[in-house]
């Protein structure tokens, strides 16, 4: 796998979690689209490698330390790609900073109320997947409610909505 990271130093920074739980893994890619995507999580499926996607690891669940998985790191895929004030929807990609979402969503006369205490260091995607909550869900929820819709690749490198 050219794409790979396979340097020690590099690796040492994926290797555990805000939960202190430590692991190991034999390799890190940083895609930078969703066809990047897709063309990793294909070749882990054809070569029977587990894969475990991360962002910012700033669970405290140790659900994104990898145990001996390979690796693919959501950083790259950042970004608010619209806001649409009319609808009150916003299309932003995994591993954009929830703080930032709320920043552009703000600029646009919108509010996006799910507060997870690390907003300034952790990722949307991660707050998706693990349904982040935070002060306000007594009175707007958690995240899930506020999402309209996902796009995913799912195991075998295929591209699906939700």
């Amino acid at each position: 796998m050219e794409r790979w990271n396979r340097d020690v130093d590099t690796l040492s920074a994926v290797l555990s979690d805000e939960s202190g739980v430590k692991g190991s893994c034999p390799g890190l890619v940083r895609p930078s689209d969703a066809y990047e995507v897709q063309q990793i999580v294909a070749q882990c499926a054809g070569l029977g490698r587990k894969l475990l996607p991360v962002g910012e690891q700033t669970a405290t669940t140790g659900a994104a330390v990898p145990q001996d998985d390979w690796v693919l790191s959501t950083r790259k895929l950042a970004g608010v790609v619209d806001v649409d004030p009319r609808r009150m929807l916003v299309e932003v990609l995994p591993g954009t900073i929830t703080a930032e979402v709320k920043r552009v969503v703000a600029q646009e006369g919108l509010y996006y109320p799910p507060d997870p205490t690390s907003e300034n260091e952790c990722s949307i995607g991660g707050n998706i997947a693990s349904n982040a909550s935070g002060a306000r869900t007594f009175r707007w929820g958690m995240t899930r409610p506020w999402v309209e819709g996902v796009e995913v690749v799912s195991g075998t490198g295929q591209t699906q909505t939700f």
